[in-house]
Formats: structure tokens, sequence, C-alpha cells
């Protein structure tokens, strides 16, 4: 009887959460004016699974065939210097409160980049560089923890688009020390909100475990938390690390008896087709064993051979993934890898930036909206710009490539301030805009800015390193 009653109340707390994300009027968990407040600061079963699949990487054992190509892919493919560079792909009208399609204001900035850095010569940011984007994150940190604080207070659920992504997308900015003390504690109530989510809700054997579409993002951020407390002397709690080992048992499971599943709602990227379920185990897997043969790793790269890449979000999601993928042991070939850079390269805007729903061109489940369309043309957003950079650092990109520099210069211009022109709150200050593919709550804004806070700190990272390297020859 106990076990009836955990299934019944997990399937309230599924349709809860999911109704959410088919909202089509004002449903915000925030007015405007409190987030301005509070921001102010399918594939089948592979029937092989004892073949050894595993591919030997160019990459990691061909230094010269790598630098030959990043040398290619060097070319500029967009101005530095670029007076024709349009506003904002925000709209220009008044956010309203009954509108979750409204979108907030913003002044076009002209900068431009010297020209002699045209090339993959690794030149650390300046100081002033490294103070605004640490500005940035801190900033856009605080707009993610408010919007993932938020949800769960009035939800008590846990999402693909926010407070998941905010688990998965922020441990190493919570744990490095250039940053807001604030973002690490902040990091840890979100971790502690989800700990506790699963502890009340669910236990081993529930239906919870059993679901694919709930269980990988939950032990993906679990997997992912743990770069997080590698500073000082913090760690998971036994009864996390419990949690933790349950959540990748039940997945291992999954995957042995063939019924690994994700739950497609017709709500691109995230819940919209088996591919991306099938990405984020293989996230999971490289993070927490990257480096072991296991039959779950290779029966995920049975699937990608058998399941090709549809559209770019899915070379991007399978490029990301393939980055945490050590030694001889990788998901593709380099060669593949490259093919799919080179098509999210190519997918550049000329603004600089890239754009959500050209990231799914071909998928008829992937499209603009009318009024995307009217306002923004073919302009970038948050999401496709943090997503894209993010994937083309993880693989190796000079923070000096004329694509990376062209991707900063947008984040640059279209981080959300707290006031419009006119002295007015704007929608979701601190945070990189996405209008949502399906609906008008535009939730997908979240996850955009915490792939925008992992590239702004990976390119800070990056620098950083290039300082030491150089202090310490000189």
């Amino acid at each position: 009887m106990i076990w009836k009653i955990k299934i019944l109340v997990f399937c309230l707390a599924v349709i809860s959460c999911t109704a959410d994300d088919f909202e089509d009027q004002s449903t915000s968990s925030a007015s405007v004016g409190e987030f301005s407040r509070k921001t102010s600061e399918g594939g089948g079963t592979s029937k092989n699974m004892d073949e050894d699949l595993t591919r030997t990487s160019p990459q990691s054992t061909s230094n010269s065939s790598h630098d030959e190509y990043m040398s290619k892919i060097a070319s500029p493919n967009l101005p530095y210097e670029d007076d024709s560079i349009s506003p904002s792909i925000l709209g220009s009208e008044e956010p309203s409160k009954d509108d979750l399609a409204s979108e907030p204001k913003l002044e076009k900035v002209k900068e431009e980049f010297p020209d002699e850095v045209a090339t993959q010569v690794e030149i650390p940011l300046s100081d002033e560089k490294t103070a605004k984007y640490i500005d940035m994150v801190n900033k856009g940190s605080g707009y993610f923890f408010n919007a993932s604080d938020e949800w769960y207070e009035s939800r008590s659920c846990f999402s693909c688009h926010t407070n998941t992504a905010y688990l998965y997308t922020m441990p190493s900015i919570a744990s490095n020390p250039l940053y807001s003390d604030d973002i690490r504690e902040n990091y840890k109530q979100v971790f502690s909100q989800l700990s506790s989510w699963l502890d009340t809700r669910f236990s081993p054997g529930s239906s919870y475990l059993s679901n694919g579409g709930y269980l990988i993002p939950t032990v993906m951020a679990f997997v992912f938390s743990k770069e997080n407390f590698k500073r000082d002397a913090d760690t998971l709690s036994d009864d996390q690390l419990k949690q933790e080992l349950d959540l990748l048992t039940a997945l291992k499971q999954e995957i042995k008896e063939g019924n690994f599943n994700w739950f497609n709602l017709g709500i691109p990227p995230m819940e919209h087709d088996n591919d991306y379920g099938h990405t984020l185990a293989a996230l999971v897997f490289g993070v927490n064993e990257g480096n072991q043969n296991t039959d779950e790793i290779r029966y995920l790269i049975d699937y990608f051979e058998k399941n090709k890449a549809q559209n770019l979000h899915q070379k991007g999601m399978r490029a990301w993934a393939n980055s945490y993928y050590k030694g001889d042991l990788k998901l593709f070939s380099t060669e593949t890898i490259n093919e799919y850079i080179d098509d999210l390269v190519a997918a550049q805007n000329p603004d600089g930036g890239w754009r959500l729903a050209s990231l799914g061109k071909g998928d008829p489940g992937w499209q603009d909206t009318g009024t995307l369309e009217e306002q923004t043309g073919n302009k970038s957003d948050g999401y496709g710009t943090g997503f894209v950079l993010m994937t083309l650092l993880k693989n190796g990109f000079s923070i000096n490539s004329p694509a990376i520099k062209n991707g900063l210069l947008w984040l640059e211009k279209n981080q959300v301030p707290d006031l419009d022109a006119e002295g007015n709150d704007n929608y979701r200050p601190g945070s990189w805009f996405t209008r949502s593919q399906a609906n008008k709550t535009n939730y997908i804004t979240n996850a955009g800015t915490g792939f925008v806070l992992m590239s702004l700190d990976l390119v800070i990272s990056k620098s950083e390193s290039l300082k030491e390297s150089i202090s310490e020859k000189n």
C-alpha cells in the first residue's frame, strides 16, 4: 500500500511540474518588479553490449592533426568591427505584467576588438576585461539563483530548464574564489533543496527511479556538483552520497534492461527527443567515469552510431558530452566532432551570437513564434550563444579565436540591465533572454543564462591560467 501512495505522490508532482511548461498565459513565479528587486545585486537497445566500440581519438594522440584543424577554424568568419550590429534581440515594447513574452529593452553598445587578435594566439584578458566578466558572472548568477529558488519555493519540484540546470551549470563558478561568496552559499542551498526533495518524495524502487526524464537530470546534478565541493573541506554528506549511488544504480539498471527513454513533451530543446536524454546520460558517465570502458558507455556509443545527429543542437550536445571522455575512450571520432564544430561555427549570426531556433533547423518541432520572427528575424539569443560558446570552449577553442571573441561581444551587449532607458524595471534583469520555442513562459532563459555563465567562467579560467603561465616564465 505504501509504494502505491509513493507512486501517486510522484505522479501528482510530475503533473504539477510539467503543467507549468505548457502555460500560455501569465504564470511567472515572480512579477517583473520582484525579479528586478531580487536580482539587483529514441534509440533502441544495443544488441552488442560486449562489443568494443570505443574510439581512439586523434585529438588525444596526434597533436599535429589537432593543431592543423584548430588553425583552419581560426580563420575569422565575422568582423570584430561591425557598424551594422543590430540592437538587442529583445523587443522595444514596454514589458506587460500579463504577457510573459514581454521583453526588456537594451541600448546598443559599440565596442571594437583589436585588429591584431585574429588568430588562435593565446593572449589573456586584460585586467579591465576580467573584472567586467566577473561582474557579469556575479550579476547573472544572482538572477539564476533567484529564479531557481523561486521555482522550488512556489512549485516544490525540480525542472530541466531552471533549478536542475542551475545545479549542473553552476558548480565550477560556485567553487571559484574569483566570484562572490554568495554564489557558493546559494549553490549549496539549491543542492540542499534537491536532496530534501528526493528524500521526502522518493526512495529506491519508486516510480521516479524508473522515469529517465526525471532521473537523468537529477543524477547529472549530483555528479556535476562534486566540482563545487572540491574547495575547502566541503563534501557531500553520507545521505547525499547514498542518494547519488541510488540514482546512478537506477540509471545503469534502466540501460541494462533496455528500457531507457526520454520524455517528449514537444518542448525543444530539452523535452523534445530521445537524443537529449542519451546525451545527458553520456555527460553523467563522462564526468563520473569517463576513463572507464563500461557497459553503459558502450551502450551509448552504440546508440549514437545507430542514431545520427539530426540538428545542430544534437551535434552540440554530443560534442559537449564527448569533451569529458579522456584518453583513448571517446564517444565519437575526431572527424565527427570536427564536423559538428564546423557546423556550429558556421551558424554564427552577423551580430556575433547564435540563436536557439537555428540550432533545431530542419526539425518541425523547432519553430519560431510569429512574434519572435517579426521582432528578431535571425538575431541571436542567450541560450543559443551561451550553449555554442560553452561547447566550443570545452572542445579546445582559444579565448582569442574569432568565433569566441565575437560571441563574447554579443554577451557583453545583451545582459539584461536592471532598468531600461526610461528608468522602468526590466524583465528578468541579469539574465540573457531567450524566447521559448513552444509557449510564452520563456523559462528557457534560465538554462540559457546558465550556459552563458559557464562560457564566461571558462574564458576567465583559461585567461587566469595563461597569466599564471606567463608569470612563471618571467
